[in-house]
């Protein structure tokens, strides 16, 4: 995808939430990753509450590195189990963007890899400019020339 006109890629693991892969996540799954949407079904309270599963193993295996984005699904249908003003602030409580999407209209699906792209950039030139900020520059010690007054 194309964000800010730069070329942006996005590996994505999709493990649909089942239990086999969350017993199977491992360490390799999240080693060069940057962010993670973590998504619930609004109109279904336990998958609201099996977020806190999936972050407590995301924080497990990468610490705070990982910026990570709530994502309420099928919010298109009429029935809500879980209502926006909850997940916003459960989102807000963990330092996470919170968003709600549709699969199946296509709402706002690409805006969430937007804001988690956007985020992970954010991120990034964060940690970069406290690098730059935090950084000694050593220089070659310079040789200074001896004078010598008797000739």
């Amino acid at each position: 995808m194309r964000l800010n006109n730069e070329l942006v890629k996005l590996y994505i693991w999709d493990t649909a939430g089942t239990e086999r892969f969350r017993n199977h996540m491992c360490p390799s799954y999240f080693r060069h990753a940057e962010g993670a949407l973590v998504v619930y079904d609004v109109g279904c309270q336990k998958s609201f509450e099996e977020l806190n599963v999936w972050i407590k193993m995301i924080a497990q295996h990468s610490g705070s590195r990982l910026v990570k984005v709530i994502i309420g699904n099928k919010n298109d249908l009429p029935a809500r189990a879980v209502n926006v003003q909850k997940a916003e602030e459960y989102a807000k409580s963990i330092n996470c963007a919170y968003l709600e999407t549709s699969a199946k209209t296509g709402m706002n699906v690409r805006q969430a890899f937007i804001t988690l792209a956007s985020l992970i950039i954010e991120k990034n030139a964060q940690q970069l400019n406290t690098i730059k900020e935090n950084n000694v520059v050593l220089r070659e010690k310079s040789k200074k020339q001896v004078q010598c007054c008797h000739r």
